[in-house]
This record gives C-alpha cells, sequence and structure tokens, in this order.
C-alpha cells in the first residue's frame, strides 16, 4: 500500500504533491480508509501520508519528550518550541560560531574606524598616542593601586589563585569543557584525561592544548591520541603520503625550488605535477591572504607545473573521489574504451547519486542529466541547464578509478546534436582541474574568477556569498 500511495501522491522528486491531497482523490484511489485507521484524526492527510512515506508509527518527540510540530511541506520541526533549541549544545556551538564570524566580518570592515575612534579617544583624554588603554603610564598606576588595596601585591598574577596550576582555572576549565559535551580530568598542568571520547580507550591521556586543536577544529574527526598519535607531522599529511607511496611515484616533499621562497608539500617531476594539502583551520584567512592559494597555483602554471590543492575536509569525506583524482593524473586509472555508444537522459535520483559517489562537487540540480552506459551500467554523467537561449555545463564525471575514452567527447556531441545549443559555458574548479580537457571540446577561456571564500563551523565550509 505504501509503493501504491507513493505512486499516486509523489512527485517525480518524492515530494508530496498537495492538489491531491483531498478526500474526495483519496476515495477515488482507495487509500482514505487506510489512512484513517491507521492514523488518529488530529492528523492531516499531508501528515499521515509523510508519516507513512517515512516509515513513522507516530510523531516523533522533542529531546525533552512533546511532540514535535508538522509544517506542510517541510516535515517535523527539530525541536518543540525556541527554548529547546536554546538549550541544544549543536545549537548554541553553531550560534557562538555564527556570532564570532560576524565579530571578525564587522571588524574587517570597521576595524579601521573603531581603531581610529579609540585612538582618538585615548589622545583626547590621555594625550596618549597609544590605541590600548594598558599602554598608558596613568591606567597601569591605578591598576597597580587597585590591586594592592584589594589583594595586597601590584600584579595578580603573583597570586597562587592566579596562576595557571590554580584549581580555580582547573574547575573552570573542566565545567565549561562539561558543558560543551566533553569530560575531562587534569592529571598535572598540561596533561588531561578525557572520558568517553573514543570506544577503544577509555580514557586517553593528551595534553591540553593538542586536546583544544582536535577539538575545536575537528583535525579529522578522531581526538583519541592512541588512535590518532600526535605528530609533527600532522595525520592528513601522514595518511597522504602513504597513499602516494602506495603508487610506487618518485616524489620530493616539502620542495622550495619551484616556486621560491615557497613551499610545495610534494612534487612528482615526473609527471609535472604538485600537490598542496591545505587544513582547514591553518589555511583560512586568520594565517593566510585571501589570494595565497590563487598565487601558489598561477606561479606553478608560469613553470608549466600544474597545481592540485587538496583541502583536508575533502580528503576525509571524499577520499575515495580524491585519490581517483590523483591516479588520474598519473595515468593509473582504469582505461575504459567504449565499443557500443550507449547514451540517454537519466533520472535526477540517477545522476546525483552518481555524483555523489564520484564526483569532487558533488550533486547539482541540472535540467538535463546524461548518462553514458556499458552493459547497462552508468560509466559516466554530464548535466546542463538552461539559460534563456544559452547552455550551462554543470558537471562531467566518470566512474570512480576509470577513465572513459572520449567520454566527455560523445556526451557532449550527443548534447549538441540533441539540444542545439546556441551557446555553451561551464566553470572549472581549479584547486583540482586545470582547462585541458575543455580546450579539447572546443571551449575557450573567457575569464578566471577570484578565489571562493568560505566559512568552516565544526570542520566544514559553508559558501560565503559575496556580492
Amino acid at each position: 500500500m505504501v509503493e501504491y500511495i507513493k505512486t499516486k501522491l509523489l512527485n517525480k522528486q518524492g515530494k508530496i504533491i498537495p492538489s491531491k491531497i483531498i478526500n474526495s482523490y483519496l476515495y477515488k484511489i482507495g487509500v482514505l480508509d487506510y489512512l484513517n485507521n491507521k492514523f488518529d484524526e488530529t492528523y492531516t492527510n499531508t501528515e499521515k501520508i509523510y508519516c507513512l512515506i517515512n516509515n513513522l508509527d507516530k510523531r516523533p518527540n522533542c529531546s525533552c519528550g512533546a511532540p514535535l510540530k508538522y509544517k506542510s511541506g517541510y516535515g517535523y520541526s527539530q525541536f518543540c518550541s525556541r527554548k529547546c533549541s536554546s538549550n541544544d549544545l549543536k545549537i548554541l556551538e553553531k550560534n557562538k560560531n555564527n556570532v564570532s564570524i560576524s565579530l571578525k566580518n564587522a571588524y574587517q570592515i570597521n576595524g579601521d574606524i573603531i581603531k581610529n575612534k579609540r585612538l582618538l579617544s585615548l589622545k583626547n583624554k590621555y594625550n596618549s598616542n597609544t590605541c590600548s588603554p594598558f599602554g598608558i603610564k596613568e591606567i597601569k598606576e591605578k591598576i597597580k593601586k587597585q590591586n594592592k588595596e584589594k589583594y595586597g601585591v601590584e600584579n595578580v598574577f603573583s597570586l597562587k589563585q592566579f596562576r595557571s596550576d590554580n584549581k580555580w582555572i582547573k574547575d573552570n576549565s573542566v565545567k565549561q569543557w562539561n558543558n560543551r559535551g566533553y569530560k575531562i580530568e587534569y592529571v598535572n598542568d598540561k596533561i588531561i584525561n578525557v572520558y568517553d571520547q573514543c570506544e577503544n580507550h577509555n580514557p586517553f591521556t593528551i595534553d591540553i592544548i593538542n586536546f583544544y586543536n582536535r577539538a575545536n577544529r575537528n583535525r579529522n574527526g578522531i581526538i583519541c591520541s592512541i588512535c590518532n598519535p600526535i605528530n609533527s607531522f600532522s595525520s592528513f599529511e601522514l595518511e597522504f603520503e602513504d597513499f602516494l607511496k602506495s603508487l610506487n611515484v618518485y616524489y620530493e616533499k616539502n620542495y622550495k625550488k619551484l616556486i621560491k621562497p615557497l613551499e610545495i608539500d610534494f612534487y612528482l617531476p615526473e609527471y609535472k605535477l604538485a600537490i598542496e594539502l591545505n587544513g582547514i583551520y591553518w589555511h583560512s584567512n586568520l594565517f593566510k591572504d585571501k589570494n595565497y592559494h590563487k598565487e601558489k597555483l598561477d606561479k606553478c602554471l608560469k613553470q608549466g607545473i600544474q597545481l592540485i590543492q587538496i583541502w583536508e575536509d575533502d580528503f576525509y569525506n571524499k577520499k575515495n573521489i580524491i585519490k581517483s583524482l590523483i591516479k588520474s593524473k598519473l595515468n593509473l586509472n582504469n582505461k575504459i574504451y567504449i565499443k557500443n555508444i550507449d547514451i540517454k537522459q537519466i533520472s535526477y535520483n540517477e545522476y546525483n547519486n552518481f555524483l555523489k559517489d564520484n564526483d569532487i562537487s558533488g550533486p547539482i540540480n541540472s535540467s538535463i542529466r546524461l548518462g553514458l552506459f556499458e552493459n547497462d551500467n552508468c560509466i559516466c554523467v554530464m548535466g546542463f541547464t538552461k539559460n534563456k537561449n544559452d547552455y550551462e555545463l554543470h558537471r562531467y564525471s566518470s566512474l570512480l578509478y576509470s577513465d572513459i575514452i572520449n567520454g566527455p567527447f560523445y556526451l557532449l556531441n550527443y548534447f549538441e546534436k540533441t539540444f542545439l545549443p546556441n551557446h555553451i559555458k561551464t566553470y572549472i574548479n581549479r584547486d583540482y582541474f586545470n582547462s585541458d580537457l575543455f580546450k579539447t571540446l572546443g571551449f575557450n577561456l573567457n575569464k578566471i574568477l577570484g578565489p571562493k571564500q568560505f566559512y568552516v563551523i565544526n570542520g566544514k565550509k559553508y559558501k560565503v556569498n559575496i556580492k
């Protein structure tokens, strides 16, 4: 019955068709009595169908135990009230990060205005040219006097209760980490035990600085110091180097001769290929200029070298896709020569599932979706969308660890003959690709865009929309 209801009441995207959720139509197709027997009268027809197609016997509950509200077209809310939402640790952390990002962006825009205003204020009041009140002798003396009256010393950090080994500071640190979902215990001033964060090692021991880095920056999701040992060379780089070693190719590590004085993480001279590994924290604009990665890429291109810049989150979330891209550059992938050309338009789900498994950029909403098949197996796809009289090529993607010989040519040729486009444009992610393929397909380079910017929240990148 559930499958029958899906065929009658859902559109091609798997969403409920509102115009069909009326008693007369439900009665006509013979499902009204079934729905009424399955759920009581407090459920709307749309909610009943939503529960059925999502295998829900009843309304889900909030973390507080109260039933969640159903929103037509959206499903059930995550929380029953704003109070529950505000008390959720993940929401609190997300809001905290968003506020931090907003403050940083505001300071980038108005930082000079704030600094000049502070400088002018201190100059008028204290006749000083510093923008920090703590650099003014009069204020320093006032602080010393207040400390002496209150604590008996000029510098409070000379007191035991204000030192780093003080119990108050440790207790406060334990409380703050506990609020974030981490149970820790100090062994000494620098070392802590961490509980309930590893299935194999409970507790494990780690120094507080490395724990802070791992918990805040989610280096690869593994906080445990035993499962993920602390090395001077990051686990990201170590794992990638192990992959290169498995390919039996010659490479230079930390190569400084190519684009002096800048360094390249891995250089493969035989293939004229350079590879950079970019940690999402240390390669953010906190430490790198926004044009740093573009300039490095451009300098390599001037030397006739392709630079691939692998981002840490891409490597851990799409490891097989990254490895397939590298093997393709090294001509180590499986070559598939097409004997019988079988091209057809494919469904939205088939297209996006293929991209999810095989493409570094992932799924996209393409209105025209083509697949190239061999023995009924889809081995590569190409997707387009129409904008007035022009078309945009969204994706070309082939099966993992496979290079489809002439695959993009066959798909593009089929598209041109079928849809007769006046003009086709496309974009290239220069972190991972160059324009060689598209030049062979007849495309001309029109423009190189500036670097994209992202927010990083809990180890994930979120696109910044810049007008």
